[in-house]
């Protein structure tokens, strides 16, 4: 999987800087959280195709439908070419589909790149008079410049450049790479080396300075000359129009696969009619429901339903940012200052699972109880839940919620926010 490889490169680099700076981990908490999400999707999913055999199981379904499309005429002539369409579709846009998804994952995360293209494009765009939008360049920078640091950029950058030339065909090189080859012999440390100390763009400083030539007349048009030649507007205009010159490839495949898989889904339809099949809630608003139960996952394992706060502090691991459990949560669990959120003698709930339905975007999703009360908020799932775009195993795959009783107890007794508390409506 491409996006699990490069972001891997990325996401070293991100967290190696983010642990040895304070100030980077702010900077970079957000990206590298948003980039881990879809890492760890991505992985789940690739582990439970293969537990669930899915590609064997979707090749049965494909060779069951086949059958019965040429068991007559009239569904031949209905649903013949369904599956042709598809594997053509997914064949033709094979090359430059793979070239896309390097370019998407790999060098238009380069943050400097991508920022200083965006901010061409920006100015290029001159009123009757020949003015520049200056104000909108200004926020533009404000916002970037806020949660970037440069240093990371850099290894970024490398690592990036030098892992697309290692995974991609050279006949799909982007432009840029013939500037690395014929300026600096290939080199490509040294090109970036080079890009990041002559780019207008690098700094706050420099971009200020940028904007003051493009608000006067007499330096406007140099400035404006000057951005053309930037080195970091360079590789950005490359890679965008190396993508789009691969998307323009792909598009007319995307019809084909349309019009296949629609014949597809409707062929199964009338195949299967009388079972309920899934609706395409792609944009809608969604309910799943479900119980809150355990799993087994393999032999001789067994989760529970639930977890407490002594979980919290037997993962603990102060040289693991992700485990450090704070000094005034660790004092409120020795002293078991639960307060109304724990039945007396027992642990405070922390989350739980339910063999509820969870995909990309659900975090934060309220669950409910059967009379409609909020018991916890959705914020992941299991492994085995990962593949359940494509398939769903109620056996195996769990929704993970945050217990609602916890949250108030964090915002109540930690973070000493009771008052939040009486504009509640809490039941007991």
């Amino acid at each position: 999987n491409i996006g699990i490889e490069v972001r891997t490169i990325r996401q070293n680099i991100l967290l190696e800087d983010m642990l040895a700076d304070p100030k980077v981990q702010l900077q970079y908490a957000s990206k590298y959280s948003g980039s881990t999400n879809a890492w760890k999707k991505w992985t789940g999913m690739n582990e439970t195709f293969r537990k669930l055999n899915v590609k064997a199981r979707r090749a049965a379904e494909e060779t069951a439908f086949t059958a019965w499309v040429n068991g007559n005429k009239k569904r031949i002539e209905k649903y013949g070419t369904a599956l042709n369409d598809i594997e053509e579709a997914i064949r033709g846009t094979w090359d430059h589909l793979y070239v896309s998804r390097y370019l998407s994952e790999a060098l238009r995360n380069i943050e400097l790149a991508s920022f200083a293209s965006r901010a061409a494009r920006l100015v290029s765009r001159q009123g009757e008079d020949g003015s520049v939008d200056t104000g909108a360049l200004k926020a533009q920078a404000e916002r970037f410049f806020m949660n970037y640091n440069a240093p990371t950029d850099v290894k970024v950058a490398k690592a990036m450049l030098k892992h697309f030339a290692l995974k991609v065909d050279k006949a799909f090189y982007p432009s840029v790479y013939g500037i690395i080859e014929n300026e600096f012999s290939g080199n490509i440390d040294a090109y970036v080396e080079d890009l990041f100390e002559k780019s207008l763009f690098i700094s706050a400083e420099r971009v200020n300075c940028l904007i003051d030539c493009l608000s006067a007349e007499n330096t406007r048009e140099a400035a404006l000359q000057e951005i053309t030649t930037d080195p970091a507007v360079l590789l950005g205009q490359s890679v965008e129009a190396k993508n789009a010159e691969c998307q323009a490839v792909i598009a007319p495949y995307y019809l084909q696969y349309e019009r296949g898989h629609r014949n597809f889904i409707a062929g199964m339809m009338e195949m299967n009619k009388g079972k309920a099949m899934y609706p395409d809630a792609n944009s809608s608003m969604r309910l799943t429901y479900g119980n809150v139960l355990n799993y087994k996952p393999k032999d001789g394992v067994i989760y529970d339903f639930h977890t407490t706060l002594t979980g919290v502090m037997e993962k603990e691991d102060p040289d693991n940012w992700e485990f450090v459990v704070p000094e005034k949560l660790k004092e409120l669990y020795k002293k078991k200052d639960y307060g109304q959120y724990a039945q007396p003698g027992q642990e405070i709930v922390t989350g739980f699972i339910a063999n509820t339905d969870i995909t990309g975007g659900n975090s934060g999703s309220p669950v409910l109880n059967a009379d409609g009360e909020l018991i916890g908020l959705a914020f992941d799932g299991n492994w085995e839940s990962m593949s359940g775009d494509v398939i769903f195993e109620p056996a195996l795959q769990r929704c993970i919620s945050v217990d609602i009783r916890y949250v108030l107890f964090i915002m109540d007794k930690y973070g000493e926010a009771g008052y939040l508390l009486e504009e509640m409506n809490i039941r007991k």
